[in-house]
């Protein structure tokens, strides 16, 4: 049965996905989560100078490609976000609105904008992976291309195949990663399941890693139903064989990892969830505080609430040696270090309860939020039973 084993014995890996802009956690992020997702865009010339591409203007603080590079100093393992879905919106390499997209070496090596008629030339498959590969120098693995899948019969997830067959091709002796981002109707109403047969059919053995993203899911975390078929999705793909990344579902993850999921990537602001479009659309803040979440209940809260019901003594105190999240001086990076070593510790845990004694310990919690996953979980296992016995 899908997660059954509470003895698993590896721990499940935790990313955080970096901020443009953004040092804070680096130099002690192992002590918080187990490596880092760098975005392609921010691992880009920032513009276009008398001499070349710059790398960054004068004084700024550390990002882009120097970001990277320091990542790589202090030895942090770490993937590249590749984000070829967003090729698919740029208008061509003057695109002023997705312009560190349109300067990533990918975008660059290619002829824009990408469409799934282009690439069903095998030379600009080819220009495409070799692109990617060459980005992905001394991340933890090669993701292959990929793009945003809506139905089975969507040109894209065709063309998301041929790009992983291109790269495995690329790189015969190695390991290459998929990435699999789905629209959120798509994937929760169980068709979707069908692709991990799909994908094992075609690459198992040669990629065991997946990264699971499906859009827009913070949309939907207070619905049991949606909730449970995205776990059969999990599932589905770890019954056949790949480590499950999942990506995009914050506090939720926990949850995700008592189904078996070998990892997750979790973020901030607006890299908590995963928007549907490239183009921003107003509905994410870079400015909004961070919340603290709650240890042994994932929930979120106000700093200030949290704080004051902490010295109350109505919510329990982080565990991790040294968190400031909630002391008066602290900081949004020492919430941001909070949140993903609580999330680190949480995924960790519910990976060893296993699915059965994870939804117990939910529902012991007294959330209605918590009753809401457990229900979501215990009904995500026994489809899964169900699908194995069928």
């Amino acid at each position: 049965m899908v997660g059954s084993d509470p003895t698993r014995g590896r721990n499940p890996q935790h990313y955080i996905r970096l901020e443009y802009n953004e040092l804070p956690t680096l130099a002690d992020v192992g002590q918080h989560a187990d490596g880092v997702i760098i975005c392609a865009q921010f691992d880009a010339p920032h513009w276009d100078g008398p001499d070349g591409p710059q790398l960054a203007l004068p004084g700024a603080p550390l990002r882009g490609f120097e970001l990277r590079h320091e990542v790589e100093r202090l030895s942090i393992p770490y993937f590249l976000e590749i984000e070829t879905w967003r090729l698919t919106e740029l208008e061509g390499d003057d695109d002023n609105e997705l312009k560190r997209t349109a300067r990533t070496h990918i975008a660059r090596s290619i002829d824009l904008p990408v469409t799934h008629a282009k690439l069903g030339n095998p030379a600009e498959i080819d220009a495409l992976c070799r692109a990617a590969i060459e980005s992905q120098a001394n991340t933890e693995q090669v993701i292959a291309p990929y793009f945003t899948v809506r139905s089975h019969t969507d040109p894209w997830l065709d063309a998301s195949l041929r790009c992983l067959l291109a790269t495995l091709e690329l790189l015969p002796d190695q390991q290459v990663a998929a990435w699999v981002r789905l629209h959120r109707e798509f994937a929760l109403n169980g068709a979707a399941e069908l692709l991990a047969k799909r994908y094992s059919a075609g690459f198992g053995g040669r990629c065991t890693t997946l990264v699971l993203t499906v859009v827009e899911m913070n949309e939907v975390m207070q619905d049991e139903e949606a909730l449970a078929g995205y776990l059969r999705l999990v599932g589905a793909f770890i019954a056949e064989g790949f480590d499950v990344i999942v990506d995009g579902v914050g506090e939720f993850s926990p949850v995700a990892h008592a189904m078996g999921a070998a990892g997750s990537i979790s973020g901030t602001r607006i890299y908590r969830s995963s928007r549907l479009n490239a183009r921003h659309d107003g509905g994410h803040r870079r400015s909004a505080h961070l919340k603290y979440l709650v240890p042994g209940r994932l929930e979120r809260m106000p700093v200030v609430d949290a704080r004051r019901r902490s010295q109350a003594g109505s919510i329990p105190p982080c565990g991790h040696t040294g968190c400031r999240a909630l002391l008066a001086d602290a900081t949004e990076a020492d919430v941001r270090r909070h949140n993903a070593h609580l999330l680190t510790y949480e995924g960790r845990q519910a990976y060893r309860l296993g699915p059965g004694r994870f939804a117990e310990r939910l529902r012991r919690e007294g959330l209605t939020q918590s009753r809401r996953w457990a229900q979501a979980l215990d009904d995500a296992v026994d489809a899964g039973a169900a699908r194995a016995d069928a």
